[in-house]
């Protein structure tokens, strides 16, 4: 039953009813993490099972990717050449201002235009906005939108983005947009308020 997977109502989440549900060269696994510096991974088809235990990362949390390694190294049919495109797509932007962030990102995508690194790219801003990276997670927000342009949840992370470089102007219309393409956004539609509230009070 752990294995199993849940049946969510929005039909997009994918989890059993005890373990996330991961594939490595589509081969699939189930387990867990804690505090993003741990992990257990077992991989039923292959007999195996592994525990990784880390003191921590310095920019994106790197559990998944570890677990992975280790599988490929013990099986080589669990090397998974989309975990490892993503993780060049991390390290590009997690150096600072690199200028060929982008250019990698985009020569990953000729190369396996099936791939989808929407989730990577949202989660790559989020982590420079806490780093106080704020222009440099703005530009991979906009980087995201333009690859997503019917993504609701694109575009009201660019306006966060905006909204944290005090950019209100912008932050409106990402946000306006948002709630266009998603209007379930109840995030979307409370920032508006508090931007056009902020926006009255500086006029």
């Amino acid at each position: 039953m752990m294995w199993k997977t849940f049946e969510y109502g929005n039909k997009k989440d994918v989890f059993a009813y005890g373990w996330e549900i991961s594939k490595a060269n589509d081969i699939p696994s189930y387990g867990f993490s804690g505090g993003n510096v741990s992990a257990y991974r077992i991989f039923p088809q292959n007999n195996m099972a592994i525990i990784m235990m880390s003191n921590g990362y310095n920019f994106f949390p790197a559990q998944y990717h570890i677990v992975n390694h280790v599988a490929a190294i013990i099986d080589k049919n669990l090397t998974d050449a989309y975990s490892i495109a993503e993780e060049s797509i991390i390290a590009g932007f997690a150096q600072t201002n690199n200028p060929n962030a982008e250019k990698n990102y985009y020569a990953i995508k000729a190369k396996n235009p099936k791939w989808d690194f929407d989730g990577t790219l949202n989660n790559i801003g989020y982590i420079l906005m806490g780093n106080s990276r704020i222009d440099e997670a703005i530009k991979v927000f906009e980087l995201n939108v333009k690859e997503h342009p019917q993504s609701g949840n694109a575009f009201d992370s660019l306006g966060e983005g905006y909204f944290k470089a005090k950019n209100y102007p912008l932050a409106l219309k990402n946000y306006k947009k948002s709630l266009e393409l998603n209007p379930q956004n109840t995030n979307g539609s409370s920032m508006i308020k508090k931007i056009v509230d902020l926006m009255a009070k500086k006029n």
